[in-house]
């Protein structure tokens, strides 16, 4: 065995040995082999191994104690080690979006549970900023795996406690968990939306181009959330309310027993009325009774009590809006250096965003909103691909029946099923191209149509108005996005 793999062997076998939330032992080795296994799948540079080891105690609901961690008999190590229990695991530990990433985690089948560890461990990395990891071998790290647990515990033992603080190696996971501690420090936050996503639809998002997809798109949205205000003023529009459809009655009842009142039918008779009545026992011969009863009295005298039941007309005004993205969208998947992801991914980590505002700033009326993919000349959906992510953005939408994602042959028969629906709703159409708005788009009487332009880094948003917002010129292609989506959601409102 050559030196490179002999140090490569020690400096993983120690490694094990530094996990900060229980004793070293062969079943800690054993129960954290398959998360290394898994974080070396996901990139060829690994961090010291306790580092992936504490994050899959802490995701399997261990609690956060290192005084059960095993002291390295070395101050510049226990000093390190130290710093990052405070920086690094306390703040983790702390972090609620953690137990939701617990809980993913849980509800994943045995077998993907140690990818889902890596892609932790990876998330906490790339928001660390940290490119310490030292560059492994897959070939030496399978051949240190495959060996008995018990023995990689002796090993790493036994290079811990023989080259504590001289040895390369040491040094080196000294050096990685110092840089751990101190990126720590200046971060905000360790863990984001996009890793707590991505575990819950770890079956849905097989490979890494879709993880990597889905992950930027929240994390976007929760950027387009943090930029727009809380509020915004609305655009006085000078069209009628539409009442809520007939059919959507079962599903925003209204009414109820509200009063009582001498007049109504049987079917609402006050029950306590019922004792006025006489006993059958009390009846002549052939089930008749001889007289009337108090009960006969009071009915005929008008006098039975009868709950009424609220009648009032439950009017509500009905939104629907569309987004529709263009088969030309294929252009968008083109990555500008001012933007922190490509304009396609951009403009769904807009509509998660446009979504989430728009069902909070419109829960008093009967809103849906609807995403459509549109075929091309040919008739293929060229953006399957996104179809399938934006119905996992906008799940709890979808599973609430506020959402739904489609298809549609094109924008015209888009047009004609959209004028159909106006008669019933407020239509709102928002498209998304990579070219601007096409010149039949004033004909459409019934439906406002916004247009955004993502032809550039900075789009141009036409709105129901007609005139296009000059936000091309932005010297800032981000800050262009987020006015652009600012004025979008005030047209909609």
């Amino acid at each position: 065995m050559g030196d490179e793999a002999r140090d490569t062997e020690r400096w993983l076998a120690v490694g094990f040995c530094l996990g900060r939330l229980t004793r070293p032992s062969a079943e800690s080795v054993a129960l954290a082999s398959p998360w290394v296994r898994a974080a070396l799948e996901e990139a060829p540079q690994l961090p010291p191994v306790g580092v992936i080891a504490d994050v899959g105690q802490l995701l399997a609901g261990a609690a956060l104690d290192s005084s059960r961690a095993l002291s390295s008999g070395d101050p510049a190590v226990d000093r390190a080690l130290a710093r990052y229990d405070e920086h690094v695991l306390g703040r983790l530990a702390a972090d609620p979006r953690l137990e939701a990433a617990a809980d993913a985690l849980a509800r994943l089948p045995e077998r993907q549970r140690p990818a889902a560890v890596a892609l932790v461990v990876e998330h906490l990395l790339g928001n660390l900023g940290f490119d310490g990891g030292a560059p492994v071998r897959p070939a030496i790290a399978r051949r240190l795996l495959n060996r008995p647990p018990a023995e990689l515990l002796d090993l790493g033992l036994s290079a811990l406690r023989h080259q504590a603080g001289g040895a390369e190696g040491v040094a080196a996971l000294v050096a990685s968990y110092e840089e751990l501690a101190q990126r720590a420090r200046h971060l905000r936050m360790l863990l984001s939306d996009a890793i707590v996503f991505a575990l819950e639809n770890l079956e849905v998002l097989r490979s890494r181009a879709q993880r990597l997809a889905a992950g930027q798109m929240v994390e976007i949205a929760a950027a387009f959330d943090k930029a727009i205000p809380q509020r915004l003023r609305r655009i006085v529009r000078r069209r009628g309310d539409v009442q809520t459809r007939v059919e959507d009655d079962s599903h925003y009842p209204t009414g109820g027993f509200s009063a009582i009142s001498n007049s109504g039918s049987l079917e609402n008779l006050v029950s306590s009325e019922l004792a006025y009545m006489d006993p059958a026992e009390e009846a002549g011969e052939g089930g008749e009774r001889e007289a009337n009863d108090l009960f006969d009295v009071r009915y005929a005298e008008g006098e039975l009590l009868y709950y009424t039941r609220d009648e009032s007309v439950f009017s509500r005004n009905r939104r629907l809006i569309v987004f529709s993205l263009a088969p030309d969208l294929v252009q968008a998947r083109f990555k500008d250096a001012q933007l922190p992801a490509q304009r396609l991914v951009m403009a769904l980590g807009l509509l998660l965003s446009a979504a989430r505002r728009l069902s909070d700033w419109l829960r008093d009326e009967a809103l849906e909103l609807r995403v459509v993919l549109l075929d091309d000349e040919r008739g293929v959906a060229p953006l399957s691909e996104e179809r399938e992510v934006a119905t996992l953005l906008l799940g709890e939408w979808i599973d609430k029946g506020v959402a739904c994602v489609k298809r549609a042959e094109s924008l015209d028969a888009l047009r004609t099923q959209l004028e159909g629906e106006a008669a019933r709703a407020e239509v709102d159409l928002v498209s998304f191209a990579s070219s601007g708005p096409r010149e039949g788009r004033v004909g459409w009487q019934k439906v406002l149509c916004n247009h955004l332009d993502l032809s550039a880094s900075a789009p141009v948003l036409t709105p129901a108005s007609g005139q296009a917002s000059p936000l091309r010129d932005a010297a800032d292609p981000w800050q262009a996005w987020v006015d652009a989506a600012r004025q979008l959601l005030r047209q909609l409102l």
